[in-house]
């Protein structure tokens, strides 16, 4: 995204640890920011709740931070918080009550490990019903292991996505695993505190269409008196994939006027998935080629700690071409 200067606005949609990140970046940068939320609070998947007479944070989103990305562990320690990193011992309540698990981690691995990384994806669920030969207790452990680590039910989380063969031995630190002492929420409240100069939030504004053309952009944000339109030079969408594939006319869902450019086809299966460049439709290999892109409208994901993402393909479909509107 070029600067023309400290007059340029852009909206950045969601508060989330992406959109509080861009919105920091780019106050520093002299650009005049308004954040949109839906929700009645920022964080996104980072919700820290406080109960009195607890003596600790209760994490109901987010939780740790996992290995030592640099990005995160450097806002980290710019911010003056303290990560505790969390010891590697694991316990399971048993009927003969709590007992240590010993090598969980490496037992789910050896699970893993077995998971097929190419080919035709299916679900976690299709992948044990094939382990005939898995101990009955190893599989209850991995169940409880992909509910409750990863938060997602077998059946619909990918094979590929937590497969792990032919990937050796972790890099050393790969596997840390840290909590910021305090709550996971201090670590957003002070990335919207160093942008709070230069930023208008919005809480409860949930964007219902975004009308765009090449350098100028308004939104429409719903709330529960009133609509507002708002206009930008530039619109950053940090929400959620899920949101952003919502229907048109679903709750939530986001119209786009003109629409957006056509989705890029999928890889057919067991070929590598190409780098997908910051748009929704060109590749970052689409060298010679018209980026098809939302001129106005950029989309940009970012995770403040190194997160597994669940892609799923279908094969086929429609040739990729450019968007004749860039």
């Amino acid at each position: 995204m070029k600067m023309r200067g400290r007059n340029l606005h852009v909206i950045v949609i969601g508060a989330g640890a992406a959109g509080l990140a861009a919105a920091r970046e780019l106050a520093r940068a002299g650009t005049r920011v308004t954040i949109l939320e839906a929700r009645d609070r920022v964080g996104g998947r980072i919700f820290t709740t406080r109960r009195r007479g607890w003596p600790l944070p209760i994490e109901l989103g987010a939780e740790f931070i996992h290995g030592r990305p640099r990005e995160t562990l450097g806002l980290v320690g710019e911010a003056r918080l303290l990560a505790d990193r969390v010891p590697d011992l694991h316990w399971l309540r048993t009927r003969r009550g709590l007992e240590d698990s010993g090598a969980f981690f490496e037992q789910m691995s050896r699970i893993t490990s077995r998971m097929r990384k190419h080919g035709t994806d299916r679900s976690v669920a299709g992948f044990l019903q094939g382990q005939k030969k898995l101990r009955p207790e190893l599989r209850l452990h991995f169940r409880l292991f992909v509910e409750g680590f990863h938060a997602a039910s077998l059946d619909r989380v990918s094979e590929h996505s937590l497969s792990r063969a032919g990937e050796g031995e972790p890099e050393p630190g790969e596997e840390d695993q840290f909590r910021i002492v305090g709550g996971y929420d201090r670590l957003t409240r002070w990335l919207l505190s160093q942008a709070r100069r230069r930023v208008d939030l919005k809480l409860g504004a949930a964007v219902s269409e975004i009308a765009w053309r090449r350098g100028r952009a308004t939104v429409v944000a719903e709330s529960a008196n009133r609509t507002r339109r708002l206009a930008a030079d530039r619109v950053l969408i940090t929400a959620p994939v899920s949101v952003l594939k919502a229907p048109a006319g679903s709750p939530g869902a986001t119209r786009f006027r003109p629409p957006r450019c056509p989705r890029k086809s999928a890889p057919s299966p067991g070929s590598r998935p190409e780098r997908p460049s910051r748009s929704c439709s060109a590749s970052a290999s689409d060298s010679g080629r018209r980026r098809a892109c939302l001129p106005a409208a950029e989309t940009g994901t970012t995770s403040l700690s190194s997160t597994r993402v669940t892609r799923r393909f279908r094969p086929g479909g429609p040739p990729r071409q450019p968007c004749p509107r860039c």
